[in-house]
């Protein structure tokens, strides 16, 4: 009695534990069937796969597998000894990994996106997926992340990847690929492994060749990269050169630039190297920053490491070439102090550095030798060729030249090459990446920057003759992608399969492949977000017109499955790298009143057939973050600094005292009460004051301590038109009662350079707020949500992981779902 006490208790506790249980069950590649309908035929499909039936084995685990780790399904199988394996035929194995039964983090969250999305609550509460001839079924009970920032039952972020109807069409997972991608590598070892490192969003990881993308950045704080190179024995083991990338200032950088390294294949990093990266106009990084000494390998790591530093180290000193003897761990300076190394590669018994001060020769013992006669300026990347190590190109002012004496002299090579400025842009010609095939190493590519549309160009004979395509969204495959590349002001990455020399992959329009040798490029983007949304306007619960910075207005229809371009007309002559793009807008019917132009040199434009042609209404050239219809009386727009009440036609100024305002917020009851702001920058402050006749009378309600305003949210809870909160930045958030202002910082933490910019409230749930971090010069760690009006909040960043900076937090107002941009588009989802 008391045995069978003890097992009742025992099956109750383990009941309780379970929080996803999931059935294996190898059962071959035909289409998914209900559960009864797989168990009551499973005998009559074993002998496709199968070599026995086995029993079904039950897995338990208590939250997602980590960024890059993976479960394999056979080492927990074979724990239960009472269930049976059998192992799958090799043929009929997932491609991804090569392994019999193992699922990825992505994985799993793939088949949340593909089998959970549009139901809320599940209509069941199992799901099924097939990968290659195994079938999982997923049974869930209850869900329990465990994000750094705290821990959140049954909810995560899913991501939403940008895509058009022909990708939908062909069945791709989409990712609108809209940051710069920097670099990109691919494993010498293990070809399935490529890595790439972008801008503004870090560090990406492919394991089936390419097809495919994750990020893999848990606890990197760098805010982009400009170099990233694996380990030719180990793909786990990758060094990145981690940079701010300011917009701006091209020396700009901060605590978090520096030599980052993983040793499990970018599932966390660690930072190895005080150095300095950057790449925007002044100092471009175009090359390789890492090279491996191959006869160093010890059986598990190169031990012997080269890098390059474009910056100075903390205590201001350009290191040049540094040196690592134990895989990373110390690095000493030991060459071309006082250059900024912009690549590094392997020449004959030596290494050749591109400085910008010209080509050089590093021996054995650290001496150095200057080369390149013919070169008529300092180069920007060098390749070798692998089977002849005296054939050397470089990439140089605009143009290519070629070596046959190890980089003694050089000869131009020209021929084909594309060579005049692009137009308006003012920016001259450079070619600044040249790429050379280890299979076959008469192939090249050489692309440049200001491309203009341009692919990267290829030469199939040496470089004695290049060959240059217009890009596949003015030409011939304008479907597969939703939009066209800007990123014309630098040179797109392109690096060949180690093993082919006809396949090789790039940057342009998205992430590309060419399969032909550079003749044809198709769409190779998918899970690489990146979209930047400054603002959704929710039109119904599936129909939505997003923000992108850079990009300009996007819709889609179907609640995020297929996006669309909207059309417009640039009616400035733009001379910054900014293609026409859209911050914030507003929607009424078909009416929209959107500001357009470059980041900080805007219009407002008008359109009133939902963005098939805009006109030019006010030409203010500023930047705006704040446009709203007033729906009691939509003649009525406001405009931060501007109000119009004849439609958007016309705009007059926002006058106070004498002095001039911006609107920043609106009664979302009351469309006619207006809330609007002026920093006081001698003292620190800024004055808020209030209109409720929009915008005709105003009468002051206090002012803050922070001049941090400017680019915040300032929201009214729709519940309590009193209540009032201010995004401010650095200075945390400023809560209104209807009498006083409080600042509520000291319920965050870690701020330093993170601030709250971001806050809005749910317009549907009573004391429902977000509100999230953004951070300049390194990631943030944080998204939160309050459920008693601001009194406390939770951080809710879950599967997100540590270090994502949040540039917009959007609700529907028709369902409260919630939409957060990160390094891409994320909709929060709740399970139960």
């Amino acid at each position: 009695m008391r045995a069978y006490k003890f097992l009742v208790i025992k099956t109750l506790l383990l009941s309780c534990f379970v929080s996803w249980t999931m059935r294996a069950d190898a059962v071959g590649s035909e289409n998914l069937l209900n559960v009864n309908t797989r168990y009551r035929n499973l005998k009559e499909k074993t002998n496709t796969v199968l070599l026995q039936e086995r029993i079904p084995a039950i897995i338990t685990f208590k939250h997602l597998p980590e960024e890059n780790e993976y479960v394999d399904l056979k080492k927990l199988i074979n724990l239960k000894p009472r269930y049976k394996y059998q192992r799958v035929p090799r043929e009929k194995t997932s491609l991804i990994t090569g392994q019999i039964n193992v699922l990825s983090r992505m994985d799993i969250i793939k088949i949340m996106k593909d089998d959970i999305v549009n139901r809320y609550p599940p209509t069941t509460s199992t799901y099924q997926f097939g990968v290659d001839g195994i079938r999982y079924d997923f049974m869930f009970d209850s869900f329990n992340f465990n994000g750094n920032g705290g821990t959140s039952n049954k909810a995560f972020w899913e991501p939403i990847f940008m895509k058009n109807k022909w990708q939908e069409e062909q069945g791709l997972e989409g990712g609108e690929g809209m940051q710069g991608v920097i670099d990109i590598d691919w494993n010498e070892k293990n070809t399935n492994v490529l890595y790439l490192v972008a801008d503004t969003i870090r560090v990406y990881k492919s394991i089936d060749r390419g097809n495919s993308w994750f990020p893999v950045a848990k606890n990197l704080k760098a805010n982009g990269g400009v170099s990233i190179v694996s380990d030719p024995h180990n793909e786990n083991i990758v060094f990145f050169s981690g940079s701010r990338h300011s917009a701006g200032d091209p020396n700009l950088f901060s605590e978090y630039d520096g030599i980052y390294r993983s040793v499990d294949g970018g599932g966390t990093w660690e930072k190895v190297g005080e150095t300095i990266h950057y790449k925007r106009y002044g100092g471009v990084s175009m090359g390789k920053h890492f090279l491996f000494d191959k006869d160093s390998f010890n059986g598990e790591k190169s031990m012997v490491i080269y890098a390059g530093a474009e910056g100075p180290n903390d205590e201001g000193v350009y290191p040049g070439v540094l040196k690592s003897v134990d895989g990373g761990d110390t690095w000493d300076s030991i060459a071309l102090q006082g250059n900024e190394i912009r690549d590094l590669e392997w020449g004959n018994n030596c290494i050749l550095a591109s400085t910008n001060n010209g080509v050089y020769k590093i021996y054995p013992n650290n001496s150095v030798e200057k080369i390149g006669n013919g070169i008529p300026v300092a180069p920007f990347d060098l390749a070798v060729n692998s089977q002849n190590k005296q054939i050397v190109y470089v990439v140089a002012g605009n143009s290519v030249y070629k070596s046959v004496n190890g980089g003694k002299d050089f000869t131009e090579k020209s021929e084909g090459l594309r060579k005049y400025s692009q137009g308006s842009t003012g920016y001259p010609i450079e070619y600044r990446r040249i790429t050379i095939s280890k299979k076959n190493p008469d192939k090249l590519f050489a692309s440049q920057n200001n491309l203009g549309g341009f692919l990267p160009f290829y030469s199939e004979d040496g470089g004695e003759t290049w060959i240059g395509l217009r890009s596949s969204s003015s030409e011939s495959t304008t479907e597969q992608f939703l939009f066209k590349s800007i990123s014309f002001y630098w040179s797109r990455p392109v690096i060949f399969d180690p093993e082919n020399e006809n396949i090789a992959i790039t940057k342009g329009d998205a992430i590309m492949m060419t399969f032909d040798g550079g003749k044809t490029w198709n769409y190779s983007c998918n899970g690489y977000g990146g979209a930047r949304v400054n603002e959704i306007f929710f039109a119904s619960e599936y129909k939505m017109l997003l923000s992108l910075t850079d990009f300009g207005l996007f819709i889609t229809e179907d609640g995020g499955r297929t996006f669309s371009k909207t059309s417009y007309q640039s009616h400035r002559s733009l001379t910054t790298y900014n293609a026409l793009s859209c911050k914030s807008f507003d929607v009424y019917g078909h009416k929209i009143v959107a500001d357009m132009g470059s980041w900080s040199n805007k219009d407002i434009l008008l359109s009133e057939d939902l963005g098939e042609t805009w006109i030019n209404v006010n030409a203010v050239g500023e930047n705006f973050n704040f446009i709203k219809f007033n729906r009691s009386n939509p003649q009525i727009i406001y405009a931060n600094k501007y109000i119009s009440r004849n439609g958007g036609y016309d705009w007059e100024k926002v006058i106070h005292n004498g002095k001039q305002y911006n609107i920043k917020a609106m009664n979302p009851n009351d469309n006619d009460t207006v809330y609007a702001i002026r920093i006081i920058s001698s003292s620190s402050k800024t004055q808020v004051i209030k209109s409720e006749n929009a915008g005709q009378t105003w009468v002051g309600i206090g002012e803050i301590r922070t001049t941090n305003t400017e680019s915040s949210n300032f929201v009214v809870d729709p519940f309590d038109e009193n209540h009032l909160f201010i995004a401010a930045g650095n200075d945390g958030i400023y809560e209104y009662d209807g009498v006083n202002w409080s600042n509520i910082k000291n319920i965050f933490s870690d701020f330093n350079e993170l601030g709250i910019y971001y806050i809005k409230f749910d317009p549907n749930k009573e004391g429902i707020i977000w509100a999230a971090k953004t951070g300049w010069a390194g990631h943030s760690d944080g998204i939160y949500v309050s459920k008693n009006g601001g009194k406390t909040w939770k951080n809710v960043i879950n599967n997100l992981g540590s270090y994502n900076s949040f540039w917009s937090i959007n609700i529907n107002p028709f369902n409260s779902d919630v939409y957060a941009t990160a390094d891409g588009i994320y909709k929060y989802i709740s399970l139960f």
